[in-house]
């Protein structure tokens, strides 16, 4: 049932339960106490595996994706909470996840802005690759465009030359990388 045809109802219920556990979860982990970090991270991951089965049991739908951005952007990834908020408004059957998609992009931006050239090369990449993204997706601040674009493309080139063992970029956030930039050709090229 990809997109328009009616989804069977004990499937539809599943996701549902996946989605229910896993926001229960998470919500254990937001109010776990700061001196049980070990613990609200092992809440987080209950959370992420419950999300994760409800987006492989209909990877057409954005919700799941969305919660999974949730759980990414509660545990500081950015880049891979910007990739599930697309994935979650580019799904087939997409959920609204625009508001969430902007307040994480003007946090990765403001973050740029504030860490400047501190916090490792990756984390410095990421950054500018969000912030680029971030003008992409809200057409704010194009007029900045080619000074955001060949930043990015600095810091992604120091990344991809940066020795294994170092701040290299891993195979997956590679992939998020590529999969955001083919989300902004997509969404610019729609009617």
């Amino acid at each position: 049932p990809r997109g328009g045809g009616a989804v069977p109802p004990p499937l539809a219920l599943c996701h549902f339960c996946l989605i229910c556990l896993g926001d229960v979860a998470r919500y254990r982990a937001a109010w776990t106490a700061s001196g049980e970090r070990a613990r609200g991270a092992a809440v987080l991951k209950d959370a992420r595996a419950a999300y994760g089965m409800a987006a492989a049991l209909m990877p057409w739908s954005g919700r799941a994706q969305n919660s999974l951005a949730v759980t990414a952007a509660l545990a500081k990834d950015d880049l891979e909470a910007a990739y599930r908020y697309f994935r979650a408004l580019a799904a087939a059957r997409p959920f609204p996840a625009r508001e969430n998609l902007l307040a994480l992009l003007d946090r990765s931006s403001r973050a740029e802005l504030e860490e400047g050239g501190s916090g490792g090369q990756r984390r410095r990449a990421e950054l500018s690759f969000l912030r680029l993204h971030g003008a992409l997706y809200t057409r704010i601040g194009l007029e900045r465009l080619e000074v955001l674009t060949s930043t990015c493309l600095a810091e992604l080139r120091l990344l991809l030359e940066a020795p294994p063992a170092g701040s290299a970029l891993s195979s997956s956030a590679s992939l998020r990388l590529c999969c955001v930039a083919i989300f902004q050709v997509h969404f610019h090229s729609a009617p």
